[in-house]
């Protein structure tokens, strides 16, 4: 019976409170569930492959990201401090890039919403 608790709570019970926090946002906002659950493309009513190489990209980002952390965080007895510490700021930068180009971060988010110039956040990735 443990087994059955425990795997309701690291599996199931993550995927109910993201479902949670998604309905919360959408009668928050007044944004339609319908929106914020279905992909763009159908909700939009424009081809299948619209945006099939923004796509590609995500799931190469988040592929990169993935293999990265893992070594980083759950192989660290194979590699050496240097490359363990390698693969865990490569991980991280990825996922900083993957949350960029799938939020939009700097083509939407901070030009639109909080005046910032995406300029101003491409030079600091340059900084990075």
């Amino acid at each position: 019976m443990k087994n059955k608790a425990q795997t309701f709570v690291q599996i199931w019970l993550p995927i109910l409170i993201l479902l949670a926090v998604t309905k919360l946002f959408s009668d928050a906002t007044s944004i339609p569930l319908r929106q914020l659950m279905l992909d763009p493309t159908e909700f939009t009513h424009v081809p299948f492959y619209t945006g099939i190489m923004a796509n590609l990209g995500i799931l190469l980002w988040s592929a990169t990201a993935s293999v990265c952390l893992f070594v980083s965080i759950f192989l660290p007895q194979l590699v050496s401090k240097e490359w363990k510490d390698f693969f865990l700021v490569s991980g991280l930068l990825t996922l900083l890039l993957l949350l960029d180009d799938l939020l939009r971060i700097h083509d939407e988010i901070f030009p639109i919403y909080l005046g910032i110039k995406g300029d101003v956040f491409g030079m600091g990735y340059v900084l990075l």
